[in-house]
């Protein structure tokens, strides 16, 4: 085996130190020849000399985009993938700055997971906070992170949406790409978190999660909390998630897309910053300790 590790690293100064354990926890767990392909839009000289200590690290600087969120990730992480292909990567896995494996064998036993027929090993319902594949797989298809909005419109793409409920995020392209040609994905069951951050999977791999979605548009202090009706309308919508087919959810807020960030995903940022936060100061402060706390959860649940 050859792993390709893909990672798109958007962070600053104070996001050093998860850096820092996330490639700690690689070296630790990862014994097979890896490289880690990254890209470095955007980030400032200081945190591009941090990663160039680091001899496993592969770093790329592509042609500006206006994109952001998800469709910037995307688009780093769609060249990074041919990148680590043409390089010749046997396997390749997508991570987080804030995701890594927990235990040595983490790669060998996702790549065992995947056969002619079940081609992804993931988390969640599709995510590159770890999103494993086989070169075969790649070439074969030629998947892309996000799909078109013209393939969005099509009676495989709905479909696919109904039947398989996938995260809207970057790895969709992924996931409808095995679907529509009959193939399977595994997904790493949910065995530990903590208040919904510090998720474990299957005592595989950990993701804080949301450590760059919800940071502020503004600098700290610039901005106004959530206001009532704020938090009335992130609550309405997120129960509306749950009864509103998810289709028909990508179409509202395809139509509604400023309102929609402006009235329900800003102020849920602000809403969610203050929880994820709190387990980020206790995942840094004692790494192994924190870690062993939540693998204990699951052991627990286990027996």
């Amino acid at each position: 085996m050859k792993l390709g590790i893909v990672v798109v690293y958007l962070f600053g100064a104070e996001h050093e130190p998860l850096l820092d354990l996330h490639l700690r926890q690689i070296e630790k767990c990862t014994q097979i020849p890896y490289i880690i392909y990254c890209s470095v839009n955007r980030l400032a000289p200081k945190q591009r000399q941090r990663l160039a200590e680091y001899p496993q690290i592969r770093a790329f600087e592509f042609p500006p985009t206006e994109l952001r969120g998800m469709r910037e990730h995307s688009y780093y992480l769609d060249r990074l993938i041919r990148i680590a292909v043409d390089d010749g990567a046997t396997h390749v896995a997508t991570l987080h700055l804030d995701s890594f494996p927990l235990r040595i064998g983490w790669i060998e036993g996702l790549a065992a997971r995947l056969t002619d027929t079940c081609v992804i090993a993931t988390v969640d319902r599709i995510s590159t906070a770890c999103l494993v594949f086989g070169r075969d797989f790649y070439l074969r298809y030629r998947p892309t992170m996000l799909v078109s909005e013209s393939v969005k419109a099509t009676p495989k793409y709905r479909n696919y949406i109904r039947t398989c409920n996938p995260d809207q995020h970057s790895g969709i392209g992924y996931g409808f790409a095995a679907s529509t040609n009959d193939l399977s994905c595994h997904y790493l069951p949910l065995t530990a978190s903590h208040n919904g951050y510090g998720r474990i999977y299957d005592d595989t791999i950990f993701h804080l999660a949301g450590t760059i979605r919800i940071q502020p548009n503004k600098p700290s202090g610039t901005d106004k909390a959530p206001s009532l009706l704020n938090r009335g309308l992130v609550r309405v919508v997120t129960v509306g998630r749950m009864l509103v087919p998810l289709d028909m959810q990508i179409r509202l807020r395809a139509r509604f897309a400023r309102w929609h960030d402006q009235m329900i995903e800003q102020p849920r940022k602000k809403i969610e910053k203050p929880h994820h936060d709190a387990v980020a100061r206790e995942l840094l402060q004692t790494p192994d300790a924190f870690l062993d706390r939540l693998r204990k959860q699951h052991q627990c649940k286990l027996f």
